[in-house]
């Protein structure tokens, strides 16, 4: 297996430290949270009305913000078997962060180089196959849409033969977390300079990784957290049990002690108040936290 190598920047004992600080008083806060949302006992409209209370100690949070450092961009390693909402989730949160001017919500995925790679393979055969067999040959849409277990099953095999040749898939998350952090920094010092009593607004950032694999998460996790950044990790339970899946991504995604869990087994309605909850949660910790003030600069070599 191949390690992540970085400047020595990165790697700080303090840095460390902070990130997982920072990392423990989220997952403190947003448990009990979490928690309550996922209780199948408690009604729709109390937990509606909780979930507004919550929003509006994030705004007041936010308003009252008047560190000159903002809070450290921070990584949520998001998993859960396929179809089971954490696109939704996501889509949710990034709404609710808009409605408050509370910060920007990147969603990645180690998957996704490696979908583009199978595409092309895939798009190959096609126009190969199409001459000879125009019946049997799969379409451009048919390709495109492909998401059966074997299809799964395919994108897990070939991402583990990338991560064995040279841990590619954490690379190049690594690398594009990195990205995000640096210009995070700048927009954020520059917004600070220009007009210090709005500093915070719209420069928190939230970046969601969908990793699958519980050796990849565990290995992105221990680096994230080494180069200094607070670091989540969360499972949605859906209404599709993982078991139902062949493919070892899926079927294993409850081998692993998650930060935080994320219920998703009612109405999409119910799944925003948890993303209302979620984010609100985080906000406000962050916003109010001593920790969240950060007085390092990030490097721009890696």
């Amino acid at each position: 297996m191949y390690t992540i190598h970085f400047n020595e920047f990165w790697y700080n004992t303090t840095y460390h430290s902070h990130a997982f600080d920072v990392s423990k008083e989220l997952t403190e806060a947003l448990r009990p949270h979490l928690e309550f949302a996922g209780d199948t006992s408690i009604g729709y409209k109390d937990r509606k009305e909780v979930a507004e209370i919550r929003s509006n100690e994030a705004l007041y949070a936010i308003a009252h913000y008047h560190g000159a450092v903002l809070p450290a961009p921070v990584v949520i390693l998001i998993n859960g078997a396929g179809g089971c909402g954490k696109s939704t989730f996501i889509k949710n949160v990034e709404s609710f962060c808009k409605a408050v001017y509370a910060g920007k919500v990147i969603e990645l995925s180690t998957i996704d180089p490696v979908r583009r790679a199978v595409y092309d393979l895939l798009l190959d055969e096609h126009v190969a196959i199409s001459t000879v067999q125009k019946d049997t040959a799969p379409t451009i849409k048919e390709i495109e849409d492909r998401k059966d277990d074997a299809y799964r099953s395919f994108l897990h095999d070939v991402k583990m033969a990338w991560e064995k040749y040279n841990n590619g898939p954490n690379r190049y998350i690594v690398g594009w977390v990195a990205n995000y952090a640096m210009n995070y920094d700048l927009v954020s010092a520059r917004a600070h300079i220009k007009n210090a009593a709005h500093s915070t607004l719209n420069n928190a950032l939230l970046l969601f990784v969908n990793v699958r694999e519980i050796p990849s998460l565990t290995n992105l996790r221990d680096t994230l957290l080494d180069m200094g950044f607070p670091v989540l990790t969360a499972l949605v339970q859906g209404k599709v049990n993982p078991s139902s899946f062949s493919n070892d991504a899926d079927r294993n995604v409850m081998d692993y002690e998650y930060d935080i869990v994320i219920h998703n087994q009612r109405k999409l309605r119910d799944l925003k108040i948890v993303a209302d909850l979620f984010a609100s949660t985080l906000l406000t910790t962050l916003y109010t936290s001593p920790r969240a003030e950060r007085t390092d600069t990030w490097d721009t070599e890696m």
